[in-house]
């Protein structure tokens, strides 16, 4: 950050995270930028503000000295005409700056093919990899991956810490894979990412619903308010789009971003909400220090939350942290009647839990046909377009070695996650193969979810917004509001 003073006050100037370019001749600016002494100094005859950043000081300096600038007989911000040059500063035939979506990088910027293009030019030989990258989220998903190929050779392991940084990644070029629900399928898709492969489970799909534990009475679907909740993950589909759509459409939330979702819900956990939010009070972290909030893991959307994701969230409510969970059909008889072995899980029966359904009424665990909140579309692999052949034919070979019957299955188990601390990690556990899918689509295969995607984006928009606007960002495009 750089400081400048005007008129005895300072501004400052930040450059990594507030970016702006350049119209209509583009010049990527992704440093800490001072303007010339000459400007500041025209600055000081007027009232201008103490605390700036980049992006308002170039709004600000081009509606004084710009195109139409109301200072330009003063000086003129796109003009070299004075100076004894040309193309001083910016390019003379600039018309104006407009400011740049936050968190674009110089790749979403330039374009993946051409900073491809750039770095094969300086790249040293043999250097490239020819393994496929896949993205993973937390310690166990990485630890899974990094068992899938010992030797690096055909696949290695690539770390983030939220799926959107995946998904960035992915397009990017800096990662080339990941299994995706249905909530981060629109995100993917939106950020130009393709299907390769869906999950399939003995259903097919898989239904979101409400579980509760029988004995908790006084909980309906309808009466939810002042409730604790337990989720799997912020623009999750069972555990957050399903649920929090359904109650805008019930009437009960007014907007279905965060902050009328925690004002509606009594302290809860849904993983990937602001962490001073209502929906993080009952959010235990890594386990470390489960009091306070001083672990670091607490509330993030990945399996280092243990309340994160199907088994996370029914974790949440089956310890008494939340009244309700939002899961799938599959997750309680996942997790009860001894088949999740895992400490927390040793005494559960399915018996002793229920759901809720859209009327009003309760139904037991195996009544799902009946009582659910939705039809959910099934997890799916995604790539970028170029991948997708190269990604097919990898896992198809892959599940002939480790999927169920598999020929190597005892060395490593694909859709299993007995063998670690987490359960649905890379796969959903519930997995019992991956089918092709022939459309690079992303909408043709959420079908009928997509359009309750479009409807949950287009009244409030939290979390995964940023991203979508950052990767519909089109360069050749210039915004008219500057």
């Amino acid at each position: 950050m750089d400081e400048s003073p005007i008129g005895g006050k300072l501004v400052r100037t930040i450059g990594r995270s507030s970016h702006f370019c350049l119209a209509p001749h583009t010049v990527w600016i992704n440093c800490s930028y001072t303007f010339p002494q000459m400007f500041l100094s025209f600055l000081k005859t007027i009232n201008f503000p103490g605390y700036l950043t980049l992006t308002k000081v170039s709004s600000f300096g081009q509606k004084l000295f710009g195109v139409q600038g109301s200072h330009k007989d003063i000086f003129e911000l796109f003009s070299s005409s004075k100076f004894s040059g040309s193309n001083l500063m910016f390019k003379d035939s600039t018309v104006s700056l407009f400011h740049l979506p936050e968190g674009l990088d110089y790749r979403g910027y330039l374009g993946n093919k051409y900073v491809t293009a750039v770095e094969s030019l300086v790249q040293k030989k043999g250097k490239k990899t020819k393994a496929l990258r896949w993205c993973c989220i937390g310690d166990s998903e990485k630890q899974k991956c990094d068992a899938w190929d010992p030797s690096k050779k055909k696949l290695q392991c690539v770390s983030s810490s939220t799926v959107e940084n995946c998904i960035w990644k992915i397009k990017v070029g800096e990662a080339d894979v990941m299994s995706l629900d249905g909530g981060h399928i629109y995100t993917a898709g939106k950020c130009g990412l393709v299907p390769v492969m869906s999950e399939y489970y003995s259903t097919g799909k898989y239904y979101a619903v409400a579980v509760v534990r029988k004995t908790n009475h006084n909980i309906t679907l309808r009466e939810l308010a002042g409730k604790s909740t337990c989720h799997t993950g912020v623009n999750r589909t069972a555990g957050w789009n399903v649920p929090i759509g359904r109650l805008v459409q019930m009437g009960k939330i007014s907007k279905c971003d965060i902050v009328p979702a925690s004002n509606y819900f009594g302290p809860g956990c849904a993983p990937g909400a602001p962490l001073d939010s209502n929906l993080c009070k009952k959010c235990v972290g890594s386990g470390v220090n489960i009091v306070g909030d001083s672990d670091t893991d607490k509330c993030k959307r990945s399996s280092s939350e243990r309340y994160s994701g199907y088994s996370g969230a029914f974790r949440c409510m089956a310890e008494g942290a939340g009244d309700v969970a939002f899961v799938k059909h599959l997750t309680v008889p996942e997790n009860t009647d001894g088949a999740n072995p895992a400490p927390w899980a040793n005494n559960l029966k399915s018996s002793d839990f229920e759901l809720l359904c859209i009327d009003g009424t309760r139904a037991p665990i195996t009544d799902y046909l009946k009582c659910n909140l939705a039809l959910s579309p099934a997890h799916a692999v995604f790539s970028r377009l170029e991948m997708k052949e190269r990604v097919h034919d990898f896992l198809l070979k892959s599940q002939k070695k480790y999927g169920h019957g598999g020929s190597q299955e005892n060395i490593f188990s694909m859709f299993s996650s007995a063998d670690y601390v987490e359960k649905d990690l890379l796969f959903k556990d519930s997995t019992q193969c991956l089918v092709s899918i022939e459309t690079n689509n992303y909408k043709d295969f959420l079908g009928d979810y997509f359009k309750s995607m479009e409807g949950l984006n287009a009244c409030a928009p939290s979390g995964e917004s940023g991203l979508i606007e950052t990767c519909e960002f089109d360069v050749c495009h210039i915004p008219k509001k500057v």
